[in-house]
C-alpha cells in the first residue's frame, strides 16, 4: 500500500505522521522540492529578534524526526505530473537530475501556498524579499543586514510581526497597508487603535489606505496610489494564495484557487486529497473560505489521514484563531469581529478589563461579540501584556459548541490562589453580556 503525498510542509508532515500511526504497515512517501522541510515560516523574525542563532534552526519538524517515524522523505524531488488514470506521478529527481515515476494507491495534495500579490507582477527585483521559504529568507537576511530604510507590505499579521523584528534590529520601517485599519480580518478598530499606537510610538511609519502598484528601478523606487517612496529594501508580508497549479487542468478549482473537495478532503477524483492551504475551509455561517493558518494546515492534515480508506471525520470549521505578540502587547482574535458578525445578526459586544492575576497587575481586555437576542457567543479579541493567547482556545469551544453567554458565564472553571482569579475574564465578560441582555428584554 503506497501513501504518497506531495508537500513537505505543516499540512503534508502532520498527515504524514498521522497515517503512520493508523497505518503501520504502509509505505509512506513525503516528496519535497525544496532541499528542506518544516521550515517556520516565521523564522526570519525569530533571528532578526535574535530567539534563535541562526536562520536554519527555524523548525517544527527534522529530517531525521520523519525518517525514525519510517517515512521514506524524497527532498529536492518536485512533482511534474499526475496521471490519476494510471494512479501514478512523476517527479524529476534534482539531485540525480533525472525524472522519475511512482505509483501511488492513496495520494495527498500538501504543495501549500506562497506570498503573492495580485498587484506586483515583475517578482524579479533583486531588492524584493519574502519570507515563506528558507531560501528565500535566508537571502533576505543578508539583504536585511545592509539595508537602513525598509518598506514592509502588508499590514496583516505577517507584516506587523516582520515590522516588529526589524525594529529590534534598529531599522527605520514604513508599513503599507491597503485597508483602512492594521489587521483588519481579524480585529475590530476600537481593538487595533491601541496596537497602531504602540507601532507608531517606535518610529514606524504607517500608510493605511494605499496600494503598492509597483516596484522598480536600480535604486528601488515603490510607487503607491498616494505617493512614491525609496527604501533600501522591500519586505512582502501580504496574504497567500494556494499552490494548485500542478493540478490545475485535472481537478476542478475554486475562484481563488483552492481544490474543490467533498467533507472529508477527497477531491473530484477517487483516491486523491487535498489538504492545507490547498483547500477552503468551513467558516461562519454554513460558508467556505481560504484561510492559510498553520491550524488549519495541522488539522486538516491529520483530519484526511483518518479518511484515506473510509470517510470517517469531516472537514472541521476554522474559528480564525490568531495570537501573536507585538510590540509588547499580546493580541489574540476568534471567531467574528463586530463587523462580520452584524451582517448576519443584532450584534452586543461587551468590553472588559481585569488585572491578569491576583499577584500581576498588568491589565487584560476582552471584547466579547454576542448575538443580542440568544446571546450566542459569536467572538472574542483579547489583548494584554501578559501571555493571554491560549484563552482563545476556550473561546473557541465555546463558539464550536454554540454556547450562550448564560451558559459560558456560568461554566465551571479552576480556581488556585495566587495563579488564578476568582472571575476570570471571559466568564466575567459572559456574565456582563448576559446582564445586559436582560436589562434589555425588560
Amino acid at each position: 500500500m503506497n501513501i504518497v503525498i506531495i508537500g513537505g510542509s505543516f499540512a503534508g508532515i502532520s498527515c504524514a505522521m498521522e497515517t503512520r500511526k493508523l497505518h503501520p504497515k504502509a509505505n509512506i512517501y513525503i516528496l519535497e522540492k525544496q532541499s528542506t522541510i518544516g521550515f517556520i515560516p516565521s523564522g526570519l523574525n525569530l533571528t532578526l529578534n535574535e530567539e534563535i542563532e541562526d536562520i536554519t534552526q527555524a523548525y517544527f519538524v527534522t529530517e531525521s524526526d520523519v525518517r525514525r517515524a519510517n517515512i521514506k522523505l524524497h527532498l529536492d524531488s518536485e512533482v511534474t505530473a499526475i496521471k490519476a488514470d494510471e494512479q501514478k506521478i512523476t517527479y524529476y529527481d534534482h539531485v540525480n537530475q533525472e525524472h522519475k515515476i511512482m505509483a501511488y494507491d492513496k495520494l495527498v495534495l500538501a504543495m501549500g501556498s506562497r506570498q503573492e500579490s495580485s498587484i506586483l507582477h515583475d517578482w524579479s527585483h533583486p531588492q524584493l524579499v519574502t519570507t515563506k521559504e528558507l531560501q528565500n529568507a535566508a537571502n533576505g537576511y543578508a539583504k536585511i543586514d545592509k539595508a537602513q530604510h525598509i518598506a514592509v507590505i502588508g499590514g496583516g499579521q505577517i507584516g506587523i510581526e516582520v515590522t516588529e523584528a526589524l525594529v529590534n534590529a534598529n531599522k527605520q520601517v514604513t508599513l503599507i497597508e491597503a485597508e483602512t485599519s492594521l489587521l483588519s480580518r481579524y480585529f475590530d478598530q476600537d481593538v487595533v487603535d491601541s496596537v497602531q499606537e504602540a507601532i507608531e510610538i517606535v518610529g514606524v511609519d504607517i500608510l493605511l489606505d494605499e496600494k503598492v502598484m509597483d516596484i522598480s528601478g536600480k535604486s528601488l523606487k515603490v510607487t503607491t496610489t498616494k505617493r512614491t517612496l525609496n527604501p533600501d529594501l522591500v519586505i512582502l508580508g501580504v496574504n497567500l494564495s494556494p499552490q494548485s497549479h500542478l493540478v490545475a487542468d485535472l481537478l476542478p478549482l475554486n475562484e481563488d484557487g483552492t481544490i474543490v473537495v467533498n467533507d472529508y478532503l477527497e477531491t473530484a477524483i477517487t483516491n486523491i486529497y487535498a489538504v492545507g492551504d490547498l483547500v477552503q475551509t468551513p467558516t461562519f455561517e454554513e460558508e467556505q473560505a481560504f484561510i492559510a493558518l498553520v491550524n488549519n494546515a495541522v488539522r486538516s492534515g491529520q483530519i484526511a489521514a483518518f479518511n484515506l480508506f473510509e470517510p470517517r471525520v469531516k472537514h472541521q470549521q476554522s474559528l480564525r484563531l490568531i495570537g501573536s505578540r507585538v510590540f509588547s502587547q499580546y493580541i489574540t482574535s476568534v471567531g467574528q469581529t463586530e463587523i462580520e458578525a452584524s451582517q448576519h445578526y443584532e450584534v452586543s459586544t461587551v468590553n472588559v478589563e481585569t488585572p491578569y492575576s491576583i499577584t500581576i497587575s498588568d491589565p487584560v481586555k476582552l471584547k466579547l461579540i454576542t448575538d443580542s437576542k440568544t446571546g450566542k457567543i459569536l467572538g472574542a479579541q483579547i489583548r494584554s501584556e501578559q501571555d493571554i493567547l491560549s484563552m482563545a482556545d476556550t473561546i473557541a469551544i465555546a463558539i464550536s459548541n454554540n454556547l450562550t453567554d448564560q451558559e459560558l458565564a456560568f461554566q465551571d472553571r479552576l480556581y488556585y490562589a495566587r495563579f488564578t482569579s476568582t472571575q476570570p475574564i471571559i466568564y466575567l465578560a459572559a456574565l456582563r453580556s448576559f446582564e445586559n441582555r436582560l436589562r434589555n428584554t425588560k
